[in-house]
């Protein structure tokens, strides 16, 4: 793919998105380029090597905090406990803090992101809202192991995009996301208990919406029926699999976070 190409699809991106020159400069800093020349170069190079890897990495991005959006909360531990590397984005927002916060140190999932999903098959990063959407695409297309995108999003992702997102060998799947509510209120729920083997009325009503909106993703991802899909991840809500990976990832960012610490204290 040749840069000219690779700079219409950072202008498209930009256009697609609607960010300013300004906010666009910012994300950019983020991933420690000044400049959107440097980013081209080292996405030309990384385009070729994306070419050359067996590992592959998933990115799943989530442009929304409402509360219909809550099943895909849970999408990247599903994805990681079937094996499939899966880097997170989202926003942080009042919801995504409020049901990451019963499983796992929020403070520690700016740390340590490759070493995550190196060991633990799963990278979480909560962005500040300003044009975090253009930032995690930005990243993504970065990243030579990428070669598929979920994005969770209230609109669908324009053609041309799409096209050009495959030209870089990267598939877009747009997950637009309706008015549909699992009907209780998220400050209602008990998040401790909601992966528990054995189950009460509303825990059970809860995993078969969360069952529902993942099962076809992981119908796509594995290449297996609708079906079978639900079945399986019926049976990850059930058999306590998910439980015990945000259990074992808790345990993981606690670690990572005092480590931290002490090396703060130590250099101080």
């Amino acid at each position: 793919m040749k840069l000219e190409s690779i700079s219409s699809v950072f202008s498209l991106l930009q256009e697609s998105l609607d960010v300013i020159g300004s906010e666009a400069l910012k994300a950019l800093n983020l991933l420690g380029f000044e400049n959107e020349q440097q980013y081209q170069e080292q996405l030309a190079q990384n385009h070729t090597k994306r070419r050359e890897q067996t590992e592959k990495h998933i990115y799943v991005i989530q442009n929304t905090g409402a509360q219909n959006s809550l099943s895909f909360l849970f999408t990247p531990f599903i994805y990681s406990v079937l094996n499939l590397k899966t880097v997170y984005i989202t926003s942080r927002m009042p919801l995504t803090e409020q049901v990451f916060a019963h499983y796992f140190r929020l403070e520690a999932l700016e740390l340590q992101h490759s070493l995550s999903l190196s060991e633990m098959n799963i990278s979480l990063e909560l962005v500040e809202e300003n044009q975090f959407q253009f930032y995690a695409f930005l990243k993504a297309l970065l990243d030579p192991y990428c070669h598929h995108i979920d994005w969770i999003s209230s609109w669908i992702a324009h053609e041309e995009l799409t096209q050009q997102l495959q030209q870089l060998n990267i598939r877009l799947n747009t997950i637009v996301v309706g008015e549909q509510k699992c009907g209780i209120e998220s400050d209602q729920i008990d998040f401790a208990k909601l992966l528990w083997k054995r189950k009460n009325t509303e825990t059970a009503s809860i995993c078969e919406y969360i069952c529902k909106d993942n099962a076809p993703l992981v119908s796509q991802h594995l290449n297996i029926s609708l079906k079978d899909a639900e079945r399986l991840v019926d049976d990850l809500m059930y058999s306590e699999h998910l439980f015990e990976k945000f259990s074992v990832f808790g345990e993981f960012t606690e670690t990572v976070f005092k480590q931290h610490n002490s090396t703060q204290r130590l250099n101080a």
